[in-house]
C-alpha cells in the first residue's frame, strides 16, 4: 500500500524544519518531498491497512506537524478486504 500525503509544518524558530523533518528522515517507509512554503509533500509505503494508518497517525502527532491530508492511497489488490 502507497499513500501520498501533504503536511502542514509549523515553522522551528530558524524556519529550517529541522525538528520535524529529523524524525522523518529515519524512517524507512516514508519518503520526503521538497518543502514548498510550509507544506511538505510525502509518501508512506506499508505492508497492510493497518500499518498504513499507524504510519499517518504518527506523522500527525508529530511536533511541528499541524494538519496532514491525504491525497492518495494505492490499495494492492491482494490487500483490499483484509
Amino acid at each position: 500500500m502507497i499513500a501520498s500525503l501533504v503536511a502542514t509544518l509549523k515553522q522551528d524558530e530558524d524556519s529550517s524544519f529541522e525538528n520535524t523533518l529529523n524524525p522523518l528522515r529515519e524512517r524507512k517507509e516514508i519518503e520526503l518531498g521538497q518543502i514548498h512554503g510550509v507544506r511538505l509533500p510525502l509518501t508512506i509505503e506499508a505492508e497492510s491497512t493497518e500499518k498504513l494508518e499507524l504510519l499517518t497517525q504518527w506523522v500527525q502527532g508529530l511536533n511541528g506537524i499541524l494538519h496532514v491530508d491525504i491525497i492518495v492511497a494505492f490499495f494492492e489488490p491482494s490487500v483490499v478486504g483484509e
